[in-house]
């Protein structure tokens, strides 16, 4: 009786100690699940957190938090398969003892626990000395929340998520599977070691800023997609909208994360076929535009022969 009770004990203060379980359940604290917005494209991570006064550029680390990204051949799915999605992280080898972290994913996905206990499985960075909790927030979101009385996080696997596809799943569709930081007038997403020291402080600024790269859950085979160089929103039409989708995309690789488009799309922003996406791609789009709205015709390609050629 006394090991259960001292086991119950510690999850609990697993709970008080990451110092935002509590937040964690409050619906409020996700209204907003940037993975679910069912496009079949990648969310790359946004960061929400506030560094305050702490300088993040100062940080001379390694720390990375990145989600499996993962392409999966339908011909080789089972009937009622899971797909496994690891979370890993690397660089905080003896620097971390407590953790908070929320991970959102498409709703399409139905989330499968490996035990009526918690709804991930614990992987090797954690060792037995962490208690473990787990909540699941709003229908498509997990907490994790744990505590080791020492700094004792590993590089490795800090979890593993198992889901199952929808039946509607098809070659192109695309389940984003991601990090979000919560914070709460009850507490936020932590990452610290046991003396909340400012070295950890600051490692887990730069995490909850530039260290995190989210994943994904792709379904590959099926013919290749079209797409229509330019239309990178796929409306058919080439204009503006496309340019500042391009310019979206070239952010979001400038600060380390994917260009967020399906495969189709990355073809269509690829505008001058140098293998970047970037504002030169983004420039001709607006040329183009430009040219058609005062009565030019022709295609892209063709617009883009003859600027090369005069």
């Amino acid at each position: 009786m006394k090991g259960i009770f001292f086991r119950a004990a510690s999850l609990i203060t697993a709970a008080v100690m990451t110092g935002a379980f509590a937040a964690a359940l409050s619906a409020d604290a996700l209204d907003f699940n940037y993975c679910d917005a069912q496009d079949d494209k990648e969310a790359p991570y946004q960061s929400f957190y506030d560094p305050g006064d702490l300088d993040v550029s100062a940080y001379s680390g390694d720390a990375k938090i990145w989600i499996d990204q993962i392409e999966a051949d339908p011909q080789s799915l089972e009937p009622g398969g899971t797909v496994e999605v690891d979370v890993h992280v690397s660089g905080v080898l003896g620097s971390v003892a407590s953790i908070n972290l929320h991970i959102d994913y498409d709703s399409r996905l139905t989330l499968t626990p490996p035990n009526d206990f918690r709804l991930v499985e614990i992987g090797g960075a954690m060792d037995a000395s962490f208690s473990v909790v787990t909540a699941l927030v709003n229908g498509s979101c997990v907490n994790i929340g744990a505590f080791s009385a020492g700094n004792r996080l590993q590089d490795g696997v800090l979890c593993k998520l198992k889901f199952a596809l929808p039946e509607d799943a098809k070659a192109g569709s695309l389940y984003p599977v991601g990090i979000e930081y919560v914070s709460t007038d009850y507490g936020s997403d932590v990452f610290m070691d046991l003396g909340k020291t400012d070295e950890a402080k600051l490692q887990e600024a730069y995490l909850f800023t530039k260290g995190i790269t989210n994943g994904y859950i792709k379904i590959s085979g099926g013919a290749e997609e079209d797409f229509l160089l330019g239309d990178v929103n796929g409306d058919t039409m080439i204009n503006s909208s496309d340019a500042s989708d391009i310019l979206v995309a070239y952010s979001n690789t400038q600060t380390g994360g994917t260009t967020g488009l399906s495969t189709a799309a990355e073809k269509a922003a690829n505008v001058n076929g140098d293998q970047y996406i970037d504002a030169s791609d983004a420039s001709d789009v607006l040329a183009y535009y430009a040219f058609t709205s005062t009565g030019g015709t022709g295609s892209l390609e063709e617009f883009l022969a003859d600027k090369q050629g005069g």
